[in-house]
């Protein structure tokens, strides 16, 4: 329900294995502001807004930023991340180990 009532998800990490919350608001069409970290970068380029998060002036600025109604991003594509496909790959991975 808080992502479905959300404008904005905030997820300010300074360290993140893979940002599950993130998925989870953009699978229910909430934006997203994140910390320009990596991972970040590589799993969410252009579907989330970036900030630095050193600066509270400068996260405030981006929250707006992210906020207007003319800034809208491309749709997430999660067919990229199933349970199917994760278990493919590691079947996979196996397979080639235990030869």
């Amino acid at each position: 329900d808080l992502y479905l009532t959300s404008s904005l998800y905030v997820n300010l990490s300074n360290y993140e294995g893979f940002g599950l919350p993130i998925l989870e608001a953009l699978t229910l069409g909430t934006k997203v502001l994140c910390s320009d970290i990596k991972v970040f970068r590589e799993l969410f380029a252009n579907n989330v807004f970036f900030t630095k998060i050193s600066d509270p002036h400068v996260i405030s600025s981006n929250i707006e930023r992210a906020l207007l109604p003319s800034n809208e991003k491309k749709p997430f594509e999660f067919d990229k991340y199933s349970w199917q496909k994760t278990t493919s790959i590691i079947e996979q991975n196996l397979k080639e180990i235990y030869k």
